[in-house]
This record gives structure tokens, C-alpha cells and sequence, in this order.
């Protein structure tokens, strides 16, 4: 019998560039770990007439929400790698401990004002490899 894992069991950490991201993010609300390649091609006449398609690079990124709180320790970690453009370690982990650690960028930072909801952050954060490459433990 498998199980399976909840949004609500899953952790986000962060910390200092370089660092193992130890601060729990209390505010987070939704989180998606975003990963993709580019590809380049490379067909030879030996390929019996089939394109050969290998990965260039890859991209890791983070988006997701937090509820706003101008005095809370992440909402303020997060606005000021935005507005500074300092890098941050995220680490985000399922309800396993398992999941990808790296230094990322804050790409996008944008506070939502719902009429009839609480106050939201909307980010994005991308992978910065001058530090370190990301990995993801077994």
C-alpha cells in the first residue's frame, strides 16, 4: 500500500547563501518546485534518420504565496533579497525530508490585496549556481 504526502506536511527553509537553510518559512502557503531543460539537437548520419536530442541545460526554480506580514522574519527575508538582490539558500522538503537545497535569486516579488482576503506575497525564485550547484538528497 502507498501513501502519499500533503501540501500542508511539506517544509521551506531558508538561510544564507552557501548555507544548509535552517529558518522554517512560517508563512508560506503554496509552493511549487519548478524544474526544466533546454535541449539541444544532435542528429548524426548514423541515426538512421532520427533526430538525437541531449539536455543542455537545466533550470530550478521556486514559486509560491505567503501570507503578508511586513514584521515577520521571511516576508522580510524574502522583500529584501528582492529589492537588493541578494541570494538566498532555499531548501523545500516533503513530508519525507526529501527535496532540493540551493542558492536562488528572488525574481519576482509581488504583494496581493484581495477586497474580501488576507494580505499575500506572490514570488519567484530562480536558481543561482556562482555559490553552488543544487542538489537534491536521497
Amino acid at each position: 500500500m502507498s501513501t502519499f504526502s500533503l501540501g500542508i506536511e511539506a517544509k521551506l527553509y531558508y538561510g544564507t547563501a552557501n548555507t544548509n537553510p535552517t529558518t522554517e518559512m512560517e508563512s508560506i502557503r503554496d509552493l511549487s518546485i519548478d524544474m526544466d531543460s533546454q535541449t539541444t539537437s544532435m542528429p548524426t548520419r548514423g541515426g538512421g534518420g532520427w533526430d538525437s536530442t541531449r539536455t543542455a541545460l537545466r533550470s530550478l526554480g521556486f514559486s509560491g504565496t505567503m501570507a503578508w506580514d511586513s514584521t515577520a522574519h521571511d516576508c522580510k527575508a524574502f522583500k529584501n533579497a528582492y529589492l537588493l538582490g541578494t541570494i538566498l539558500a532555499l531548501k523545500a522538503l516533503d513530508s519525507t525530508s526529501k527535496g532540493p537545497v540551493g542558492d536562488f535569486v528572488i525574481t519576482k516579488f509581488g504583494l496581493n490585496e484581495p477586497l474580501t482576503e488576507g494580505l499575500e506575497i506572490s514570488w519567484e525564485a530562480k536558481c543561482n549556481t556562482t555559490s553552488r550547484v543544487p542538489t537534491w538528497p536521497d
